[in-house]
């Protein structure tokens, strides 16, 4: 059997993601818009029935969301690695 390995540098899902959560505006019957702060997070994002789970690096949820007032957008993160292929 003739096979060689080298190391060489890939990108490897961290299981975490750059989380952009946008609020919705919505205009009520007074033409009013509703007052909403977006923000910036590292960590996972879980749906459950109508609302938006954001938990931080460890797993904890940080926020809870109602799906129908933001707008959630993810990036995946990875991180550099040395890993063996097979040349």
């Amino acid at each position: 059997m003739n096979t060689s390995f080298q190391l060489e540098k890939k990108h490897v899902f961290t299981g975490l993601y750059q989380i952009d959560a946008t609020p919705i505006v919505e205009l009520v019957s007074n033409s009013k818009k509703i007052p909403l702060k977006g923000f910036n997070i590292e960590g996972q994002v879980e749906v459950l029935y109508n609302s938006i789970l954001i938990k931080d690096e460890e797993g904890k949820i940080e926020f809870i969301l109602p799906s129908d007032k933001f707008f959630i957008e993810t990036r995946a993160i990875t991180e550099l690695k040395m890993m063996w292929i097979e040349g």
